[in-house]
């Protein structure tokens, strides 16, 4: 009657071992309906501040990115969602996204340098209850110019610029 206990014990035990092993493998495998969707412009959350900066480097020089950010007056209460490349490549362009659901709104700051050190700031400034810009952008290269559109302005923001030299 021993033996039968524990193989029966045995038994029970191995198979709630192996249960809880399949139950693992299939957690670590999300399901279609599990996996998580990517935020869009078009699908931002309600209530959050989400800035695009579509970004067109139409110089033949490389950007190189020495920072970037994302917050409000310090709190860096931003979340990148697409992040800037560390090299922005001559003739080529970007999308850089970020959000918040802090109801303050934020700013998005990308400081780039060319091969010469000279700094190319872009900003885009999505403040609740003030206008949608550009900020404090502008390029300390004397070869580079830079255009700046707002496309939308609101929740959500999309900002275009255009590096020309």
């Amino acid at each position: 009657m021993k033996i039968a206990r524990r193989i029966v014990a045995s038994s029970v035990a191995a198979i709630a071992l192996s249960s809880a092993a399949c139950g693992v493998a299939s957690a670590a495998t999300p399901q279609p309906a599990e996996q998580a969707a990517v935020v869009t412009k078009a699908q931002a959350l309600p209530g959050t501040h989400y800035i695009e900066m579509d970004i067109y480097n139409n110089t033949n020089q490389p950007l190189t990115l020495a920072s970037a950010s994302h917050d409000y007056v310090g709190s860096n209460n931003g979340h990148w969602q697409q992040r800037p490349l560390t090299t922005l490549g001559a003739d080529s362009s970007e999308t850089v996204t970020a959000y918040t659901d802090s109801m303050s709104g934020f700013e998005v700051s990308l400081d780039y340098t060319t091969p010469a050190g000279k700094a190319v700031l872009l900003q885009a400034v999505n403040y609740f209850g003030k206008s949608d810009n550009a900020g404090s952008t502008q390029s300390l290269d004397p070869s580079i110019s830079v255009a700046t559109s707002l496309v939308t302005g609101g929740w959500p923001m999309d900002m275009s610029y255009s590096l020309n030299g």
